[in-house]
């Protein structure tokens, strides 16, 4: 016996589909709405999982990007600074040069003596320099300028303190240049923990050494004192004298532990290294 259909039957099936098809419709308009293919992970768990893993792909892409602009960003500010430091030092020889001519006059000496004064300050700011307000050659110390107003060290800034971005996936690029490497003839660059000694006797010139007082005892780097021997001699001016006793210091404990200068008529005995 056969089904007889209705015309009930059909506008139920009709109404059906219609509804079928809204659904849809809304998912799609949802979809379209909102850029996403899925609401919840159960709507289709293979396609969710492998969104997740773009989206964490793509959020590792976007840190890598920023991560090579930032070393760009360093690197374009250590190259300046690095060029100013070429233009200073190539001052420097220029003046260095002119000094030295048989020709210079005292005037012209000092204004060289005045100008070279003004580019150490310079090479101090450049030692200096910033990036996003940390300091590029302070090793990993950024937050601290390398050097202070004396041209000193203000930290210990080790060899092995290389900054690196990660511009990749296991690709590490090293960003800064050392403060020794550029001020410090690549040594490491020490702090300023010197110690220095004043003479108190105003030194009055010409000063002959004779074997009475042509010796003194120093202590560096809290190693046993050591005697420092003068040679004896007539000195006309303190350079020769300083000179002589410079002599004398680096041959005991070496050269650059000691600088020995003389200053407002006393001689100064200042160590260049921590000690």
């Amino acid at each position: 016996m056969g089904m007889r259909i209705t015309n009930t039957m059909l506008v139920n099936n009709m109404s059906g589909y219609i509804s079928k098809n809204l659904t849809k419709m809304q998912k799609y308009q949802y979809m379209i709405a909102n850029g996403k293919k899925i609401e919840l992970p159960s709507d289709d768990p293979v396609v969710a999982a492998r969104s997740l893993k773009f989206r964490t792909d793509m959020a590792e892409v976007e840190q890598y990007k920023r991560n090579v602009e930032d070393a760009n960003s360093w690197l374009e500010t250590t190259e300046i600074a690095l060029g100013n430091v070429g233009d200073v030092m190539q001052r420097v020889r220029e003046l260095s040069v002119e000094a030295a001519s048989e020709h210079i006059v005292d005037g012209d000496l000092l204004k060289i003596n005045d100008e070279i004064k003004q580019l150490r300050t310079q090479l101090i700011n450049i030692g200096n320099t910033t990036y996003a307000g940390r300091y590029i050659f302070s090793g990993f110390g950024t937050n601290t300028p390398l050097l202070n107003e004396d041209g000193e060290f203000i930290n210990d800034v080790l060899n092995t303190e290389k900054i690196r971005y990660e511009i990749g996936i296991g690709d590490n690029m090293n960003v800064n240049v050392l403060g020794g490497d550029i001020f410090n003839a690549g040594d490491e660059s020490i702090g300023a923990k010197k110690s220095t000694i004043t003479g108190t006797t105003d030194i009055t010139l010409p000063i002959t050494i004779d074997g009475t007082n042509d010796q003194f005892s120093i202590t560096f780097d809290e190693d046993s004192p050591k005697t420092v021997s003068i040679a004896n001699g007539t000195y006309e001016t303190m350079e020769e004298l300083v000179n002589v006793m410079q002599n004398g210091v680096d041959l005991y404990l070496g050269s650059g532990k000691i600088d020995i200068t003389y200053q407002d008529e006393k001689l100064k005995l200042s160590s260049t290294t921590k000690g």
